[in-house]
Formats: C-alpha cells, structure tokens, sequence
C-alpha cells in the first residue's frame, strides 16, 4: 500500500511538473527586446554625456581663444610702446647732443 502510494505521488509530480523541459517561447524575444531597449536607453544617454562634454570643450577652447587674443594684444600694445620709448630716448639724446654741440661752440668762440 505504502509503495502504491509513493508510486501516485511521484507519477503525479511528473505529471505537473516539467522536469526540465518547459520553457516559454516568449521568454527569449522579451529577454531580448528588454535588453536591445536597455541597449538603445543607454546609447542615447552616452549621445547626451558626449554632447555636454564637446560643448564645455567648445566653450573652453573659445575663451582660451579669447584670452590669448587679449593677450597677444596686450603684448603687441607693449611693444609699441616699448619701441615709442626707445624712439624718444634717441630723439631725446639727439636733441641733448645738438644743444651741448651748440653749448660747446659758443664757449670755443
């Protein structure tokens, strides 16, 4: 009786159960669309990152630019006055020169 019994219940469990071999059809095309939209979710939030980097690259090399323009101007402004300085050093050692030329004569006279 006893073995009638456990024979019922293991026929019974195979009977319901799948051991093994059930599987859902669907499954793998759900698994895979969840993954494909996962993929594509985090393509465009790779796009998004990207684009804000190239746009504060874009704003950096932009004031960089403008920083050396400013200061190149800065320099080319320096030098100018830098040379106008020298131009009037000599104008002015000149002019000296010519009044003791003329200092001298007068004194020689």
């Amino acid at each position: 009786m006893k073995r009638l019994i456990l024979l019922t219940i293991i026929c019974i469990n195979f009977s319901f159960a799948c051991s093994n071999t059930c599987n859902d059809p669907m499954l793998p095309g759900m698994q895979s669309m969840k993954s494909q939209a996962l993929y594509q979710q985090a393509e465009v939030n790779l796009a998004l990152h990207i684009d804000n980097l190239n746009a504060v690259l874009k704003n950096a090399v932009v004031q960089t630019e403008n920083n050396n323009r400013r200061i190149l101007e800065q320099n080319l402004a320096l030098q100018k006055e830098n040379l106008f300085n020298k131009e009037k050093e000599v104008f002015t050692r000149k002019q000296q020169n010519q009044v003791q030329s003329i200092i001298n004569s007068v004194e020689s006279n």
